[in-house]
């Protein structure tokens, strides 16, 4: 008798925790603005949460940039509803020209699969006055856990078809894109458990932080908010 494949006891309990954060990103999307501006005297700043969460988990971030003197525009998106080029398309390229007209730079910052639509956005998109991109713990070389999450049905359902674009093989969006010609600078976490140091790398990035941290709270330690804040005024 043919023996079942047992999951992995990592993998069980990140889709615990990953559908726990999408039933609730979901349910709290219907009742947020879009778009939270912060505004300030300096050059603008675009931040992305990643895939399940909601634009409050880049707050303390905003805040913090917002304090240091840059103007923040803080985007919440559907990220379980649609791919990564409509999101790229519907969310992120409207903001742009919108809230960040007239700035003399224009920066991003971005956690996990936010890192992935600015670089499809950059790829598509010709921004004259790009300043630099922070990515914290992105999938740049897809990530694994995505190729096994993705094969179960429930997951790939309530994560949507982002989740599937993340992964190593032949649907990889992040494999699909050419390296960066701008300025990338990459903070990834010690402890992270869902992207490894490797698969968060970029060849020619312009500088890497590692610090001890797991992939969900990554934005919230200071060390990481003043790392960003020296990344972009250098």
């Amino acid at each position: 008798m043919k023996q079942m494949k047992k999951t992995p006891k990592y993998i069980i309990g990140t889709l615990a925790v990953v559908l726990i954060i999408a039933l609730s990103a979901t349910i709290y999307f219907k009742h947020v603005s879009p778009v939270q501006i912060l505004e300030g005297e300096g050059d603008c700043v675009i931040l992305l949460h990643g895939l399940g969460r909601i634009s409050s988990s880049m707050e303390p971030m905003a805040q913090y940039l917002n304090e240091t003197g840059f103007k923040t525009v803080n985007i919440d998106y559907p990220s379980t509803k649609h791919d990564i080029e409509t999101l790229s398309n519907l969310y992120l390229k409207p903001a742009v020209s919108k809230y960040c007209d007239g700035s003399d730079k224009i920066n991003f910052v971005t956690h996990s699969l936010g890192g992935i639509i600015v670089r499809h956005y950059l790829e598509n998109n010709e921004l004259e006055n790009l300043g630099k991109v922070v990515m914290m713990a992105p999938p740049n070389q897809g990530t694994e856990l995505a190729d096994s999450l993705k094969e179960i049905g429930i997951v790939s359902w309530i994560m949507g078809p982002a989740l599937s674009e993340l992964g190593t093989d032949i649907a990889s969006m992040p494999l699909s894109l050419p390296e960066p010609d701008y300025d990338v600078y990459v903070i990834a976490g010690s402890d992270d458990g869902k992207v490894s140091i490797a698969e968060a790398k970029l060849k020619n990035m312009k500088g890497f932080l590692l610090v001890p941290s797991n992939h969900t709270f990554i934005m919230d330690k200071d060390e990481v908010q003043t790392a960003v804040g020296d990344f972009l005024e250098e």
